[in-house]
């Protein structure tokens, strides 16, 4: 019976549908096998489209992917195939795409067409799906209404339709070409023999892989009655296992298909998302810079966009993983909009008096991590608070730009407050330029800035930026060496209502500042205080905005204080990007 089953496995697919329901006509025993025999006859006529996808699928597997296929009378032709993610970016910026390292990400393309027919047109929206599966077996799948959305999906769907319409003449001739490639190897092995015996190994239990199945073929003349003979035969098929491991085939070559569409989506999706930091996650403009994670551009409705559809940094991972960076993000916005901040963008084109009446109703991030734990839905808890509650501290997490990580108990800086994170907000080309600075100028020094929390929601998504207008002793960023001075510019507010930080908050960070001139000649770039420039000015005060970085924040609440403390007497944590303490450099 399974062998009459894999004897119609061309017949079966073709026909194959949903309402099926995977119940398929079976007649006697002598007119399947000549039905049979009549389908691998036509078959068995050209290499064809369809042929080709099957190459590709088993051309992948090979490769170590996840690969399947469906052909559907009513929905035409379903291709699917998966890939790790752990080896593309660190696991930093993996979170940051809202991507697991132990699923994988799975592509379906569906190209739609009576009869079925693989690159019968190029995929049309709604055709190509992008999201995560632990799926082990893509086979005769139609759909992925069981995979999980994640941070990048929407994106990665948008760019690899606009590129496969862009680019899908020039695509399907590439396959075409291998068609033709395939069609000169039939005399060795014709192709719709080969995965009869793939398909029949499968059914009835047999290990098999490609080289054996081909071998298989060749030793049989592709002859049925002599494969079965065989097949069953173990101490013939030992003997053939071990002269396929000698005898030489087209697909030992590295890259013995020179063009798979499959692959090459691959590869493509793969690119995207090694560079997701450098465009817009929505219209795909560039950023000026390469980010740090994969966030919208300025416009409204790209902010709109990253919101509704979940884009990002995954908010339900984040108050798993970091809460009280939660709570810290969602306090600074919150003082934002309190103080009316005119030079902040809120979401939706929403005002701050709207913001901070949302954020009034938040509940604690203790209290969102209780439920996520019992597996409930955190979207429809704080949907029933109010229903722009979970959109907009969503928006607050995932346009963050900046990298904060709060620092363990054991790597905190000592005789500071007990709320202690490192902060980069540097982009990594920056970053760069600032070490290039930094070896150019012998070093650097270490300083305070003290800004009130309202400011701290632009500061965290823009860095520190100099004030031009209605400053003391001229444009730039305001420093100070002890923390005395900086926490006299530390204006208090109340972070959101249900903070479990404090009612009165106030920041101070730690910042690296490129030594560059000195205290008896000034660079007009950094100033030292009283320096040349201004004799007047006791404080540090950097015009070149690329001169300084953030390193670590100090949130001070209404029972803490500092004096006295000189920033050359702090040795910065060495903790990495997803919070592990790093070897201390002597």
């Amino acid at each position: 019976k399974a062998t009459v089953s894999v004897l119609y496995w061309w017949r079966t697919v073709v026909n194959m549908s949903d309402d099926d329901d995977d119940d398929y006509y079976c007649s006697g025993p002598e007119e399947e096998e000549i039905e049979y025999e009549e389908e691998v006859a036509e078959v068995n006529e050209v290499f064809n489209e369809t042929s080709l996808l099957q190459l590709e699928v088993q051309y992948l597997r090979m490769k170590g992917y996840r690969a399947g296929y469906l052909v559907s009378e009513l929905y035409g032709v379903t291709a699917m195939v998966g890939f790790r993610v752990d080896d593309l970016c660190d696991e930093y910026t993996l979170r940051a795409c809202g991507l697991h390292h132990d699923l994988h990400v799975v592509i379906a393309l569906t190209f739609p067409s009576s009869p079925p027919q693989y690159l019968a047109k190029c995929p049309s929206p709604g055709k190509v799906t992008v999201r995560q599966s632990s799926d082990t077996c893509l086979d005769n799948k139609q759909t992925l209404n069981d995979a999980l959305e994640f941070g990048l999906w929407w994106t990665l769907e948008q760019r690899l339709l606009e590129h496969l319409k862009d680019n899908w003449e020039g695509l399907k001739a590439k396959c075409l070409e291998e068609i033709g490639r395939a069609q000169e190897r039939e005399s060795d092995a014709p192709w719709s023999q080969v995965m009869s015996v793939l398909n029949l190994a499968a059914e009835t239990g047999v290990e098999m892989d490609m080289r054996l199945a081909t071998l298989l073929v060749r030793r049989s003349a592709g002859r049925f009655d002599s494969i079965q003979e065989i097949l069953f035969d173990e101490e013939r098929m030992d003997g053939l296992r071990k002269q396929a491991k000698q005898e030489k085939m087209y697909f030992d070559e590295p890259s013995w298909m020179d063009f798979s569409l499959l692959n090459y989506v691959i590869g493509y999706l793969k690119q995207r998302i090694i560079k997701c930091t450098e465009r817009c996650i929505v219209c795909d403009k560039a950023h000026p810079l390469p980010l740090l994670k994969p966030v919208a551009c300025d416009g409204d409705l790209c902010n709109h966009q990253m919101a509704n559809l979940g884009l990002g940094v995954n908010l339900e991972d984040e108050v798993l993983r970091n809460p009280m960076v939660v709570d810290f993000l969602i306090s600074t916005t919150f003082a934002a909009a309190a103080a009316n901040n005119k030079y902040t963008n809120f979401p939706f084109g929403s005002g701050a008096e709207t913001v901070n009446n949302v954020l009034k109703k938040c509940p604690r991030v203790n209290d969102m991590k209780d439920i996520l734990s019992k597996g409930e839905s955190l979207m429809e808890s704080m949907g029933k608070i109010d229903r722009n509650l979970y959109q907009v501290v969503r928006w607050i997490i995932a346009s963050n730009t900046s990298h904060i990580q709060q620092i363990p108990k054991e790597q905190r800086v000592k005789d500071m407050p007990e709320h202690q994170f490192l902060l980069q907000s540097s982009t990594p080309a920056a970053e760069a330029r600032f070490q290039e600075l930094k070896a150019k100028h012998g070093g650097s020094f270490f300083a305070f800035h003290g800004s009130g929390l309202g400011s701290w929601h632009n500061i965290l998504r823009g860095g520190l930026k100099k004030l031009d207008l209605r400053t003391a002793y001229g444009p730039g960023i305001y420093m100070a060496t002890n923390a005395s001075t900086s926490l006299g510019y530390m204006t208090s507010a109340a972070g959101f209502t249900n903070s479990n930080l404090g009612t009165q908050l106030r920041i101070m960070a730690l910042c690296e500042v490129i030594a560059e001139g000195s205290d008896k000649q000034c660079s007009g770039r950094v100033h030292r205080p009283k320096c040349e420039c201004n004799k007047q000015s006791p404080h540090i005060r950097v015009e070149a905005e690329e001169c300084v970085v953030t390193r670590v924040i100090f949130l001070f609440t209404d029972s803490c204080c500092a004096y006295n403390i000189d920033a050359k007497n702090i040795k910065i944590p060495q903790v990495d990007k997803i919070g592990k303490p790093l070897p201390q450099k002597h």
